[in-house]
């Protein structure tokens, strides 16, 4: 089933939010675990521990002589996480991982669904990258559907 929608979250001190349970119930419906990884646009994305292997599994199928793949592959692996959901469905972000999305603590995030992950968004950068790109969305539907 593909993650859709978008849900805004508070973000505590303890870098804590929670998970809608639209997102629990795909990404981790038998278990609480997911990994969070750096994504693009200083997003981060949110995989099922299943999607996270299959990415995996295409990363090791690319060229790792190249520089940039090297680089990619070390900021990705070690900047993710294997994180567990409270009981209340919550999670606690690293502050690597809060740093790299220019997270404010006590302030709002947007959880988007984006088909096999989510992404997690300051909530003013994700108003920022909605008023740059969304001008030129027929042209980009246009192009994602040649």
């Amino acid at each position: 089933m593909a993650l859709t929608g978008s849900y805004g979250r508070s973000f505590d001190e303890k870098h804590r939010f929670a998970l809608p349970k639209k997102f629990r119930e795909i990404l981790c419906p038998t278990e609480s675990e997911i990994v969070i990884a750096p994504g693009t646009e200083t997003s981060l994305s949110i995989y099922s521990l299943t999607e996270f292997e299959r990415i995996g599994q295409k990363l090791t199928e690319k060229s790792t002589n190249r520089r940039e793949t090297l680089t990619y592959l070390r900021i990705f692996y070690s900047q993710a996480e294997h994180l567990t959901l409270d009981s209340q469905g919550r999670v606690r972000l690293p502050e690597r991982l809060v740093k790299f999305a220019q997270m404010k603590p006590k302030g709002e995030l947007m959880l988007l669904g984006v088909h096999d992950h989510c992404e997690i968004w300051d909530r003013e950068l994700w108003d920022q990258f909605l008023q740059r790109h969304a001008a030129d969305f027929d042209d980009m539907a246009t192009q994602a559907f040649e």
